[in-house]
C-alpha cells in the first residue's frame, strides 16, 4: 500500500508539472495569435530572478524574432553581459477567461526562465528548441500582464557560430477551449 501511495503522489506531481509548466516540442492546438510585437530587451550582468529591478535599467524596444548574437552593439557595449532579458506587457480579453491560454515559443535558447506576473513557470528545454508554457492559472483578466524571459549567456551563444541566441523565432499566444491543451 505504501508503494501505491508513492506512485499516486508522483503521478500527481507529474500531472501538475504538465499543467503549469513549459514543455518543449509541443503540438499547437487552438487558435494562434502572433505575440511578436512590442517586446523590450536588456543585456547585462544582473543574475537575479523575477524581482529584477526592471525600472532601473535601459530597455530597448524590439520585435521578435530577435537573435541578440547578431547585434554587434550588444556585444560591443556589453562585453561582460551574462544575462539577457525579454519582457512584454499585455492585456487578455475578458471573453478568454474560460479558455486555456499558453505562450508558444517557436525557437528559444536552452534553459530559459519564464515568469508571468512574477510567477516562475517551469521550463525544461535542453537545447535551442520550441517550448509551450500554459499561462492560464497566472493571468490577470482585469489588469495588465507582464511576461518576462531570462536567458543566461553561454560562451557558445556568445560566439559567432551557427548557434542562435535569444528568442530567435516567432512567439504565439494559443487560445483553446478549456479541456483542450496542446500535447
Amino acid at each position: 500500500m505504501h508503494k501505491r501511495n508513492k506512485l499516486i503522489i508522483i503521478a500527481f506531481f507529474l500531472i501538475l508539472n504538465y499543467i503549469t509548466g513549459c514543455h518543449s516540442k509541443q503540438t499547437v492546438t487552438g487558435s494562434k495569435k502572433l505575440f511578436d510585437l512590442n517586446w523590450e530587451f536588456y543585456a547585462g550582468t544582473d543574475n537575479s530572478d523575477s524581482t529584477f529591478n526592471f525600472s532601473a535599467r535601459k530597455w530597448r524596444t524590439i520585435d521578435l524574432p530577435h537573435d541578440w548574437s547578431m547585434d554587434v552593439n550588444i556585444i560591443k557595449n556589453n562585453p561582460t553581459a551574462k544575462i539577457v532579458w525579454y519582457k512584454k506587457r499585455f492585456d487578455i480579453p475578458s471573453e478568454w477567461q474560460h479558455k486555456q491560454i499558453s505562450v508558444y515559443f517557436e525557437g528559444i535558447n536552452k534553459n530559459p526562465e519564464v515568469f508571468l506576473n512574477g510567477e516562475s513557470l517551469r521550463v525544461n528545454i535542453k537545447e535551442n528548441s520550441s517550448a509551450s508554457c500554459n499561462l492560464t492559472n497566472f493571468l490577470n483578466y482585469k489588469k495588465e500582464n507582464d511576461i518576462t524571459v531570462r536567458i543566461g549567456i553561454t560562451d557558445k551563444a556568445n560566439s559567432t557560430g551557427n548557434s542562435h541566441a535569444g528568442i530567435f523565432k516567432h512567439v504565439w499566444l494559443i487560445i483553446s477551449d478549456s479541456g483542450q491543451f496542446g500535447s
